[in-house]
């Protein structure tokens, strides 16, 4: 009877967009529950379902209608990528450039998603701080103390009848309202791109789980703890809550819950379709936690989450960017799209076998397991996590000294400058002010948050400037970030970074009066990396930012500005809806952010899915390539980036020829920053600078600055930027710990004296205390003394040997002083 009428229920809901085995998946999934239900109270049992039936038919119609919508989405992607392959003579580079982005002056070729997801990402980042600082609440979120406040007030926004300021916490009121309003946003372009998000009441952040947290607590504890605060009704639906909440247990400690697939998967609120059937399964299958309330999501937070809100937030933007981009560049099932391409280029290219074994890369498929986040789900989560937080180790016991090692950033940067068209002395004049704090009032903090560069050490980014991105535990997580504000490779990265982007923002400014056709060759051929002439002469007339002293800058929120009727003209169509409208809009302000978030990692060489992709070749962490991948690359961002992208682009940046007087520049400028930054370096440590006349000092400078990338640490046989020798640099920073571990424990077992050695590896293997403006104090006061106690006449011969090999003396000497 029951059956019946949930049949009538379906048909009569579904208003006929439901096929016949549409409708029976969904009544399968109703008997399945009701099965789930018959052990309880049976009271109202029938009514429930009937109800029930009625709205999973109202969705699976509903979801039918997005299907169609989404073939239609599927359609224009495929158009656009053809479009853009058309540009390129050899289709593998076409879609390199599609996914990742390739050096060639080809116009779009910088528009990859790789860079569109940057930009995406730092519109939402970049608006959200420059909101808070404007209201002065930079501080007060960053203390944590207005966390729960916060969240409270977040739990009432998407509700029908909202009731804000609950908390009578004005400044987490404000806050709340900054989250929410990038929140909704973002929602609201993955709609646009293919989604069917909903607005969620009680909807805070997306749930971050620590799966180290939940493994050492196990199962039955974790499972006790989070039961009593889930809204049971909103999460289970029907499910057993014991099955349920042991399939999403498996799934968070497998770290599988933290992949990005477009349109599928795509996490809790987020509702795509590849076919109405896989609706029924989906909600069956769909693991999201429900809390009661605010306080419940916070206090589940602090004992199983590895991110407090903010983070949070960020985190959850910095996701949806990437499922932004990826929807929009291949569709709403970005995986099948891009192997149904390949396969088509690989078909259609059969006979020419160049072109096929350019198609037939792997690199191809790693580029996707980056863009997707296929290459971070771990093998093991506990082998990742060993493995990271080891590297987290070597990073914070080698890199005290990176700041000192930067100083090729000022030559890397005037190099991109001038490819711009920036007068050399200006780009220098330009490079060396930031270092002197000109980018660091509230003013340009804000107007580098508006254009979506300067604040990559609050994001915790740093570190990839130097090695393949960790997925770190929590608390390892935040030594880090820690360790480099207290580097200063925060205020270096992001000063360098906002300053740049500033410079290019007034440059624009600056020849705003010139159509496309008429700007400087150099700009004209930046610009049509990411811009189409027709989009640069609507983009320029718009108003312009002027800032307390007067000069102008134009930014990426002027897009924002124009009219409908404007953005129609240069969609070159009479008729468009306005959903046509809004998302050439968003197109539109995403190329221009893409401008200035791609060419700052130029600037400031910051490797991106392509450079990523090659330090892990398509492994996994936990893996046992996957952790050997990521030992072997550690510390080679720097080099690998600074090859792709500062000598590709004066190699392949001017369309079939390399730019002779570019590279020369950028050699002789790397070498002396590098003589910089050794001079800095050997201040730090108490030594006398190099000779300057001597021309092996000059030949380590250019080693220093990265002139010779890492094979100059090889044909030089100095040690590297970052105290290394040869092997080690090849091999990686664990190799040359392991070898010197394993040298330490023969010394023991043979009876040699190994306390001297045993003392030095402690040392430099301890975090926080190899800070560059600390080290030479805390080598003066104490270590010197002790290691010359463990080993008498150490420092003599150490002194001996550094003249020996660097014709250099110390400021005072370590041996007297340690008398």
């Amino acid at each position: 009877m029951v059956a019946a009428a949930c049949l009538n229920e379906v048909k009569a809901a579904a208003k006929g967009l439901l096929s016949d085995e549409d409708v029976g998946n969904l009544i399968e999934e109703l008997h399945r529950r009701r099965a789930s239900r018959a052990a309880g109270d049976l009271n109202g049992l029938d009514d429930a379902l009937l109800e029930e039936a009625s709205d999973m038919a109202k969705t699976l119609a509903e979801a039918a209608m997005i299907e169609k919508r989404n073939q239609y989405l599927n359609i224009l992607a495929k158009r656009r990528i053809s479009s853009f392959l058309a540009k390129f003579n050899d289709p593998a580079e076409g879609m390199v450039a599609y996914t990742v982005g390739v050096n060639n002056p080809v116009p779009g070729a910088r528009l990859s998603i790789d860079a569109r997801s940057k930009a995406i990402a730092h519109e939402y980042v970049g608006g959200i701080l420059a909101d808070l600082r404007k209201a002065d609440l930079i501080d007060q979120l960053n203390s944590r103390d207005l966390d729960l406040d916060i969240a409270r007030e977040m739990w009432e926004l998407d509700k029908p009848n909202a009731q804000t300021g609950l908390t009578g916490n004005k400044p987490a009121q404000q806050i709340a309202e900054i989250f929410h309003k990038y929140q909704r946003a973002a929602v609201g372009r993955q709609n646009r791109a293919g989604a069917w998000i909903k607005p969620l009441p009680g909807y805070i952040v997306r749930q971050t789980h620590d799966p180290a947290r939940l493994r050492r607590a196990g199962f039955e504890a974790w499972r006790d703890a989070v039961l009593p605060r889930l809204d049971l009704e909103a999460t289970l639906g029907g499910a057993n809550a014991d099955e349920f909440l042991r399939a999403a247990y498996t799934n968070i400690v497998s770290g599988r819950h933290g992949q990005t697939r477009g349109a599928e998967g795509a996490g809790d609120r987020f509702f795509a379709f590849k076919g109405p059937a896989n609706l029924a399964k989906k909600v069956s299958s769909e693991r999201v936690l429900h809390f009661k309330s605010a306080e419940d999501w916070h206090a589940y937070n602090e004992k199983f989450g590895h991110m407090n809100l903010a983070e949070g937030v960020i985190h959850g933007l910095e996701r949806q960017a990437r499922n932004i981009a990826l929807m929009e560049g291949l569709g709403t099932n970005p995986r099948a799209m891009f192997d149904k391409v390949m396969d088509e280029l690989k078909d259609m290219h059969k006979g020419d076998p160049a072109v096929l074994d350019k198609l037939n890369k792997q690199s191809f498929r790693w580029y996707m397991d980056e863009l997707d986040g296929t290459s971070n789900i771990p093998g093991s989560v506990t082998w990742a996590r060993y493995g990271s937080s080891w590297r987290a180790i070597e990073s914070m016991s080698k890199l005290g000294g990176a700041t000192l090692s930067s100083f090729n950033d000022i030559a890397t940067q005037a190099a991109e400058l001038r490819y711009q068209g920036v007068g050399l002395l200006e780009s220098y004049g330009n490079a060396f002010q930031n270092v002197l704090g000109r980018v660091s009032g509230k003013e340009q903090k804000i107007l580098g948050e508006l254009i979506g560069e300067g604040f990559d050490g609050m994001l915790g980014a740093v570190l990839s400037r130097f090695s393949a991105t960790d997925h770190l535990p929590g608390r390892m997580s935040k030594l880090q970030n820690q360790f480099f504000r207290l580097s200063l490779m925060n205020w270096w990265t992001d000063s360098h970074k906002r300053g740049v982007t500033l410079m290019m923002s007034r440059h624009l400014a600056m020849n705003r009066h010139l159509p496309m056709s008429q700007l400087p060759e150099n700009l004209q051929r930046v610009l049509s990396l990411y811009l189409e002439p027709k989009q640069w002469d609507a983009l320029r007339t718009r108003a312009v930012r002027v800032s307390e002293n007067g000069k102008e800058y134009l930014t990426p929120d002027a897009v924002r500005d124009m009219t409908d009727a404007e953005v129609q003209r240069i969609m070159g169509k009479d008729k468009a809806t306005a959903r046509d409208i809004r998302r050439y809009r968003d197109d539109l302000e995403t190329a221009v952010r893409a401008y200035f978030t791609d060419r700052a990692d130029y600037s400031i060489p910051t490797p991106g899915a392509k450079e990523r992709a090659w330090m892990k070749a398509g492994t996994q962490p936990g893996t046992p390539e996957g952790e050997a991948m990521r030992f072997f690359s550690q510390f080679k961002a720097f080099p690998i980036t600074y090859v792709s992208k500062a000598l590709g682009r004066e190699v392949h940046g001017y369309g079939g020829r390399a730019s002779m007087r570019g590279l020369a520049h950028l050699m002789v400028a790397s070498t002396v920053m590098g003589y910089l930054a050794m001079t800095a370096k050997d201040i730090s440590k108490g030594r006398n600078p190099r000779d300057p006349t001597d021309a092996k000092t000059w030949g380590a400078a250019f080693v220093q600055g990265g002139g010779a990338g890492i094979y100059g640490d090889f044909l030089m046989g100095e040690a590297n930027r970052f105290g290394q020798g040869a092997l080690d640099t090849f091999m990686g920073p664990t190799f040359g710990s392991t070898s010197s571990l394993m040298d330490i424990m023969y010394r023991w077992r043979s009876g040699d004296d190994a306390a001297a050695k045993s003392f030095k590896f402690a040392i430099n293997h301890t975090p926080f205390i190899n800070l560059f403006y600390t080290r030479a104090a805390l080598d003066y006061m104490v270590l010197y003394e002790v290691q010359e106690m463990m080993n008498p006449g150490y420092l003599r011969r150490m002194e001996k040997r550094i003249e020996k090999e660097n014709n250099q003396t110390f400021m005072i000497s370590p041996s007297a002083a340690a008398r």
